[in-house]
């Protein structure tokens, strides 16, 4: 009998650790999308919403993108994949000086930064990375010291500037060049853009490169095309790809 009992305790302890696998595996493979209701509430209750932009800055609202993509990450030799949801949401909100850009590829995958309007361009201030993993990870909030240029107010083909600064303990290095002109057709609208390169490379406890393909359109001061790969390595790695086409020039608010 009591062999018996052990037994059967053996397989219900077996089978619990085969259900929780199987949940991680399954809850890893997802991403949950962050839906325009969603987004449009998390817009309003932000200080400064409503508020017309400076000159230079995006129209405040929240704007959806067309995304595919995907992700792998994990610990060492354990990793998990999983796909994007088919829509980004950008919160573009006013801050004093110039705007927060919030970039929610899905609940799991966070990005957001905060930038001053100046006359050079769009400075970054502030960045934000938030990215889990079966529910485990980090929402990284940092300052950048000195704050980078990161888009020239009117870039042109062959221009190129570079960066260097520091985010608390990591070090970045930026490298960017505006290559060519290109019109992108958003909802049946021709949007004359230009196409820029960005390369990042982190050194310290999070280093690993990042490169982006941008078509900005100046005259809306945000990308309507928008292509992310993003590669961190060490001992817990992650790698997303990512390509974003803007779905409507007028953000909902």
């Amino acid at each position: 009998m009591r062999r018996r009992a052990l037994l059967v305790a053996g397989v219900v302890v077996l089978a619990g650790l085969v259900g929780f696998g199987l949940w991680v595996w399954l809850s890893g493979r997802s991403s949950t999308p962050i839906s325009e209701r969603r987004a449009l509430s998390d817009y309003r209750a932000r200080e400064g919403a409503g508020q017309a932009p400076l000159a230079g800055a995006p129209r405040p609202g929240v704007y959806t993108y067309a995304a595919t993509g995907s992700e792998r990450g994990g610990l060492g030799p354990v990793q998990l994949g999983r796909g994007l949801p088919k829509e980004a949401r950008y919160i573009v909100s006013p801050v004093p000086g110039g705007f927060e850009a919030e970039l929610d590829l899905s609940a799991q995958h966070i990005e957001a930064a905060r930038f001053r309007v100046d006359r050079r361009g769009l400075v970054e201030t502030w960045t934000r990375t938030k990215i889990t993993l079966v529910g485990i990870g980090a929402d990284d909030r940092r300052s950048l010291q000195p704050a980078p240029l990161w888009m020239p107010r009117d870039p042109h083909p062959g221009q190129s500037w570079h960066a260097s600064y520091r985010a608390g303990d990591l070090r970045i290095t930026t490298s960017s060049r505006a290559v060519r002109r290109a019109t992108v057709s958003v909802d049946g609208r021709n949007v004359p853009t230009v196409v820029v390169l960005i390369h990042t490379v982190t050194a310290g406890p999070h280093s690993g490169t990042r490169d982006e393909t941008l078509w900005w359109s100046p005259s809306l001061a945000l990308p309507v095309r928008h292509d992310i790969r993003m590669d961190i390595g060490g001992a817990v790695s992650f790698r997303s790809r990512a390509e974003l086409a803007l779905t409507s020039l007028a953000p909902q608010t």
